[in-house]
């Protein structure tokens, strides 16, 4: 069994949605605890969210703005690009702490 750890600070914050807790559950879902990145479709993460894809992009879109993740985009060597997503493990510790 797993599980995924919400940080205070997000529970805590006014501007975050029951949404975007979803959303960033649904991340954590998906990430290797040692890299702390993944590499979800965004559709995948919508499913596992269980909300709408337009729902779940607004939610990402608020997350990267507040810094709970960063996005960056890969290319294979097709030259297919895809969006990977980086948790913000330091901003989980800083909670822990407080």
């Amino acid at each position: 069994m797993s599980f995924s750890r919400i940080p205070h600070s997000m529970i805590n914050d006014n501007r975050i949605t029951a949404n975007d807790i979803s959303v960033y559950n649904a991340l954590c879902s998906f990430t290797s605890a040692k890299k702390g990145m993944c590499f979800p479709s965004i559709q995948a993460i919508a499913d596992r969210a269980k909300l709408a894809r337009s729902t779940t992009c607004l939610c990402l879109n608020r997350l990267e703005e507040l810094g709970y993740y960063s996005k960056s985009v890969r290319k294979d060597k097709d030259g297919q690009r895809s969006s990977y997503y980086i948790l913000n493990f330091k901003k989980l510790l800083e909670t822990l702490h407080k």
